[in-house]
């Protein structure tokens, strides 16, 4: 309950960061200090030269903020890059059913990719959202980023099969072309 309130309070586009997700840091000329850090089950993740950082209650901006402040101290004309990844578990009919870190301004077509693509079953139109025991459908077609999703750690994308009849049209064609041969031959004869 209080997670989804927390959503609810960030800009999609500036998501809240939650236990689970990771923080991926990128510090200009200080290589040894990039990485993507897990934010643990307390809400703390440990990161290079400043250590352990409380994340209860911070956005991507508002950590990055706090890191500018932090690194400027050692470091002159800083240039740091902070974002925010989401751990997601896509499923259903993809070749690589998993756990991704994904980036928000990827779109839910570039997380299937990461799954190895659709297998010939999927679904090509659509995949399910499955969050907190709820599931909608999600349009790939429109090609949606997943921070309009406000995709959340533990969210999962599922790629449905398509129905019998899709997945057998040839089968059942060929089928029925096989009867209707036999039926004029009985009725030839």
């Amino acid at each position: 309950p209080e997670r989804g309130g927390a959503q609810e309070a960030s800009a999609p586009h500036d998501p809240r960061i939650l236990p689970g997700d990771l923080v991926r840091l990128q510090v200009w000329r200080e290589p040894d200090w990039d990485g993507d850090f897990l934010v643990d089950q307390f809400g703390v993740v440990s990161l290079p030269f400043v250590g352990d950082v409380e994340t209860a209650g911070l956005t991507q901006r508002t950590l990055k903020a706090k890191l500018q402040e932090a690194y400027a101290r050692e470091i002159h004309n800083l240039v740091l890059t902070v974002l925010v990844l989401k751990r997601v578990r896509v499923s259903g009919e993809v070749r690589s059913p998993g756990i991704h870190p994904l980036d928000p301004t990827l779109r839910v077509a570039d997380a299937l990719i990461l799954s190895g693509g659709r297998t010939g079953d999927g679904k090509a139109d659509e995949v399910l959202l499955r969050r907190a025991g709820r599931t909608e459908a999600v349009n790939v077609l429109v090609d949606a980023r997943l921070s309009d999703l406000a995709l959340e750690t533990g969210d999962e994308l599922i790629v449905r099969q398509r129905p019998w009849l899709s997945r057998n049209a040839m089968g059942v064609l060929g089928s029925g072309a096989g009867l209707i041969g036999l039926v004029i031959t009985l009725l030839v004869r």
